[in-house]
């Protein structure tokens, strides 16, 4: 894998602060702090406890936190575009639901109103909707995706296969919603596409159909003509891509940046673009924990944000 020379520096401070972290090292902040366009939301269990909602600045690679007291874990955020809403999955209420705090992290309420166990969610562009995955049905069923006004009232159940669907994201003019769906086979391998539904239609399309490799990990560009993804091949070897949406091909931006441990480890994968379309997050198992990563179109080059012993998943770039 290559990193910039360029971040060597900061890298370089990243190491120090991994280090001291456990002593309370000055590059952990926990106070309030405005959450700022171009920084990085994701989940780590770097803080103590279960994993909880943290943001990074790219630039200086500092760290803080914002949920606190997580049980079992904080996971799967997402900002409202007023950037006022943080949305994430929480143990706190019984059971895997969704919460919602204000920005800092603070005064979390379950939004959701129904049952059952809720596991990721994103909002519409226009702050109107949100859509989430959710199991239905008794016991451990099948994770569908639902769709809910910006105060978690129910609207309707968007996808009926039986399947697991999750990690689904709207599209930048909130036409089309993207999502992850897997099962297994009659020999218990795993399988796993990326489905695009259409919101005014209710049809379904399946955007890696002619790829050969598991997908995971899906988000469109901010100009919609993309979309980002993770790739697993039969040696469980991860790679990223983009896919174009005009002609249905895809590119490999960076290969073998990790592994895929097996079992629904996918739920730790995730892409997500900066708002100016240059430069993609992502999530990965590193072979002992996970680390995020930042790929730059510019530079061509692969850049390790976190190198340490902690679980840091799920990015979520700010707009």
């Amino acid at each position: 894998m290559y990193i910039s020379k360029s971040w060597e520096i900061a890298t370089l401070l990243l190491v120090v602060s991994v280090v001291t972290v456990g002593l309370r090292s000055p590059r952990i902040k926990y106070e309030n702090s405005l959450l700022e366009s171009g920084e990085i939301l994701f989940s780590s269990n770097r803080s103590g406890g279960g994993r909880s909602i943290h943001k990074m600045n790219p630039s200086s690679v500092e760290i803080k936190q914002l949920t606190k007291n997580a049980i079992r874990g904080d996971n799967m955020v997402a900002l409202s575009p007023d950037g006022k809403k943080l949305l994430f999955a929480t143990y706190r209420f019984g059971g895997w639901k969704l919460g919602i705090s204000n920005q800092f992290g603070d005064d979390i309420r379950r939004f959701s109103k129904g049952g059952g166990y809720e596991t990721s969610a994103s909002w519409s562009n226009n702050g109107k909707h949100v859509v989430y995955s959710k199991i239905d049905g008794p016991g451990r069923g099948f994770t569908k995706i639902f769709l809910a006004d910006s105060e978690g009232n129910f609207l309707r159940k968007l996808t009926e296969a039986n399947f697991h669907q999750v990690k689904p994201v709207f599209s930048p003019y909130d036409s089309k919603v993207l999502f992850e769906q897997y099962d297994y086979n009659s020999s218990g391998s795993k399988v796993a596409d990326l489905i695009e539904h259409d919101l005014e239609s209710g049809s379904n399309y399946c955007l890696t159909k002619n790829l050969s490799e598991l997908a995971f990990a899906p988000s469109y560009s901010p100009d919609g003509s993309k979309v980002a993804l993770l790739t697993v091949n039969d040696k469980k070897r991860v790679s990223l891509r983009i896919m174009d949406r005009a002609d249905r091909s895809f590119q490999v931006l960076a290969m073998d940046v990790g592994l895929y441990p097996g079992g629904e480890d996918q739920f730790f994968m995730r892409t997500s673009w900066n708002n100016t379309g240059t430069r993609i997050v992502f999530s990965v198992y590193d072979g002992s924990d996970y680390e995020l990563f930042i790929y730059s179109f510019h530079t061509k080059e692969l850049v390790q944000m976190t190198n340490d012993s902690f679980d840091d998943v799920q990015p979520y770039w700010i707009k």
